[in-house]
């Protein structure tokens, strides 16, 4: 007994199959190509199925318009993506330095340091003063400025 797909449940049934092999650019030109194909409403058809921004799907819809439309191999554009914190907050490594330097350890001849101050405060610090900023960004920052993070382990008696 074979049952009658609707057009929505034959793509969504199409990109499930396949988004787990696909990366951003790819899965841009396929969603672009399955609203080409539906036709009218089709872009607002595959953005419902796979939550992608139709703004995405009108650029892939450009791409393939495009004439001699060639895998570059790059996914985004040169200097996409998310800037770095340290490119968008500058005065980020000072602000760190301030509020981990009262809490720091370490021999003033090795270069190595460390913080008894937790990710999660640091963070809570940052956020009070005004940074947009993760707890594992914390850490990858204070890695960056040769900071180990020193664990305060307590033994209880058994």
């Amino acid at each position: 007994m074979t049952s009658k797909l609707t057009d929505k449940e034959k793509i969504t049934l199409r990109f499930e199959s396949i988004k787990a092999s696909l990366n951003e650019k790819s899965m841009r030109l396929w969603a672009a190509a399955e609203a080409k194909a539906y036709g009218w409403g089709g872009v607002a058809l595959v953005v419902k199925i796979t939550r992608m921004s139709n703004r995405t799907i009108h650029t892939g819809l450009k791409e393939l318009a495009t004439p001699n439309f060639t895998n570059t191999g790059r996914i985004r554009a040169k200097g996409g993506g998310r800037k770095k914190i340290t490119a968008t907050a500058p005065g980020i490594h000072l602000a760190i330095e301030e509020i981990v330097n009262p809490a720091c350890r370490g021999d003033p001849e090795s270069a190595l340091k460390w913080s008894s101050k937790s990710t999660r405060k640091i963070e809570d610090e940052l956020r009070k003063q005004g940074y947009t900023v993760s707890q594992r960004t914390v850490y990858s920052l204070l890695r960056n400025m040769d900071y180990s993070l020193q664990a305060v382990f307590i033994r209880t008696s058994t």
